[in-house]
């Protein structure tokens, strides 16, 4: 606490002066024995100096995005200190040229843009796509070692309308994860592949007794389940088989989200 208000101190008080820069500013606390991660943190956060020095100095001093990011130790625990932190971390690296951006960051931008949560994920993809560079390393992605990177992967194909349709069908037709098909499928689907052709029909009855073998659904037991009006196929107006519909509650259920998928 203490450090950070004696960091916004100093700033103010040469940020008055035009003859002093950010790199005297940071001399300048540095002097008084305290964590020179305050300082720049504190410049993370804006400084009464013109905005154009500010992404200079952070240019140059680019392990507080690493902070910012979480892939470097911070000063600061709380909680709400390194979220908002993160956010400026966000806005700070839009605002800059892509060739000024450090490989570690950028690497750290990877790993939230793959594997970070709901609110990361967005904020990190956009930031690589200014930067550019990102869709050969995004579609050899859809290979990965973890599911979870393979369907973030996939889902982000889909939102950048990259033309990936090769690879996902040969990524499809390998993976067992159901949260990888489903997002693969999805891209697929944006790229303009029909979507009953991915389902494979024919195969869905089969699948379903694998599935409800599988996955214990207390739902289905509920006496207003059996009352449940039988589902149509949308274009040939046939009966959907009864299990394939109990099927894809008991996934709904077990992914824990009402939306629904193509599987």
């Amino acid at each position: 606490g203490g450090g950070w208000h004696f960091a916004s101190l100093v700033l103010d008080v040469l940020a008055m002066r035009q003859d002093r820069s950010l790199e005297d500013a940071r001399a300048a606390f540095e002097s008084t024995g305290k964590d020179p991660q305050i300082f720049d943190s504190t410049v993370l956060e804006g400084t009464k100096f013109p905005a154009g020095d500010e992404l200079e100095y952070l240019a140059r001093h680019q392990e507080v995005f690493e902070m910012g990011l979480g892939t470097r130790p911070a000063w600061y625990q709380r909680r709400d200190y390194a979220d908002r932190q993160r956010a400026r971390t966000f806005k700070c690296m839009l605002a800059m040229p892509p060739d000024a951006v450090a490989p570690a960051v950028r690497e750290a931008l990877w790993q939230l843009a793959v594997r970070g949560g709901k609110a990361d994920k967005p904020r990190a993809q956009a930031c690589l796509v200014h930067f550019g560079g990102h869709e050969e390393r995004l579609v050899s992605a859809l290979s990965d070692g973890a599911a979870e990177v393979r369907a973030s992967a996939a889902s982000w194909i889909a939102r950048s309308k990259l033309d990936a349709r090769a690879e996902l069908r040969k990524a499809l037709a390998k993976e067992k994860n159901e949260a990888a098909r489903a997002a693969m499928m999805e891209a697929l689907e944006a790229a303009g592949e029909p979507l009953d052709s991915l389902m494979q029909r024919d195969l869905l009855r089969g699948n379903a007794t694998v599935i409800l073998g599988k996955i214990e659904c207390p739902v289905l037991d509920w006496a207003e389940a059996a009352k449940l009006p039988p589902m149509h196929w949308a274009d040939t107006r046939k009966v959907v088989d009864r299990d394939i519909a109990r099927a894809w509650i008991a996934e709904t259920y077990k992914a824990k989200s009402p939306a629904p998928s193509p599987l």
